[in-house]
């Protein structure tokens, strides 16, 4: 990973090869943002800056035996930390039985934990980094640089150590000088106060509009304000709902005039196919389905507004929802169903059968 892979960040990327340049490389950076954020990718940016022979004024030169190394996550003074769990019916009871899953998982640096808990069938198991492997890392940065110009020890998810990360506070600080430690957390607030301050940290913002219309034309597509909505332009969320979008057309509007006629049977058909997207083209369908919904409300009598006011908020709902992690299906099913009594409601208030606009 380059720092030209990255869209955007250009201060902070400034800021990190100056503190190599300069000799003033703090010994232990924490960056953090959400699951999906920039934050692992730029981490391995940097690893590969630091130990580049040839290193220019704005990237690593991607082509010396270091970066190479780098590149297929080789290097023997890179090391990998990250949350696991053991499985004594599979033999795997440590982190080196997870390594080779984990540097695939680095292929797709905004990969999210749910992609990792899937990658290594961790569902409904604790993920933690043990004291065992917090001692391991202890253990290895009293040892010498193999052939880089540092050790590098990258820990993603260092708030899945818990309390066993106090083992590595005498390490964080003071490291022997070949030593840099690069620290990723989606969840900062569950990391102790002493490890917090002995790391130079590094907020990462969501992506800008314009970055976020960069990546999407580098992923050959186009970019639309609906997608900076689902994703919360998200870095790897946008990358996700870009790179898996499904060949047909989103079934939004088919699906809101099943659910406005109240044609159950058909909406259920919509939401067997709606249901297999990933959870990013997911939001992104309810996206599109309360802006319809909006766009209706303008358009429509007085005495339909209030139930288009109703059927958007559920949209909204579902939304949230979705970002929770909420099983697609019931969650599809479930705002169909209510979708379909706030009609049936309106209609009953009516001396005729009334069907919203489609």
């Amino acid at each position: 990973m380059q720092f030209n892979e990255i869209i955007g960040y250009d201060e902070l990327k400034t800021k990190l090869i100056a503190g190599c340049t300069d000799n003033r490389l703090h010994h232990a950076h924490l960056f953090f943002d959400k699951s999906g954020g920039p934050s692992l990718a730029l981490a391995l940016a940097f690893a590969t800056y630091i130990n580049c022979e040839n290193p220019t004024s704005t990237d690593s030169c991607g082509v010396c035996r270091a970066c190479l190394k780098n590149k297929k996550l080789m290097h023997p003074d890179l090391h990998f930390s990250f949350p696991f769990y053991k499985n004594k019916e599979k033999k795997r009871e440590n982190i080196n039985d997870f390594i080779s899953e984990f540097r695939t998982l680095l292929q797709t640096p905004f990969a999210t934990t749910n992609d990792w808990v899937s990658m290594i069938d961790a569902e409904n198991k604790q993920l933690k980094i043990n004291v065992e492997e917090c001692q391991s890392i202890v253990q290895q940065v009293v040892m010498r640089v193999f052939e880089g110009k540092q050790k590098i020890f990258l820990i993603w998810q260092p708030e899945k150590a818990l309390t066993e990360i106090n083992v590595l506070l005498k390490s964080l600080e003071e490291p022997p000088a070949d030593t840099i430690f690069l620290l990723i957390s989606y969840e900062p607030d569950l990391l102790l106060n002493t490890i917090i301050s002995r790391c130079q940290t590094w907020r990462l913002r969501p992506l800008t509009v314009s970055e976020a219309t960069q990546v999407a034309t580098r992923a050959g597509h186009d970019f639309t304000p609906d997608m900076g909505l689902a994703s919360e332009y998200n870095y790897g969320a946008l990358l996700a709902l870009l790179n898996d979008r499904p060949d047909a057309p989103m079934p939004h509007i088919e699906w809101l005039n099943a659910c406005f006629k109240k044609n159950m049977q058909q909406a259920i058909g919509i939401v067997d196919t709606i249901s297999k997207y990933n959870r990013e083209q997911l939001k992104y369908f309810f996206v599109q389905a309360a802006n319809e919904a909006y766009k209706r409300w303008q358009q429509c009598d007085i005495d339909k507004k209030e139930a288009l006011f109703a059927i958007h908020k559920e949209l909204e709902t579902a939304l949230y929802h979705t970002t929770r992690n909420a099983n697609a299906r019931m969650q599809l099913i479930d705002t169909s169903l209510r979708i379909k009594n706030i009609v049936q409601h309106l209609s009953n208030k009516q001396t005729s059968p009334t069907y919203l606009p489609l």
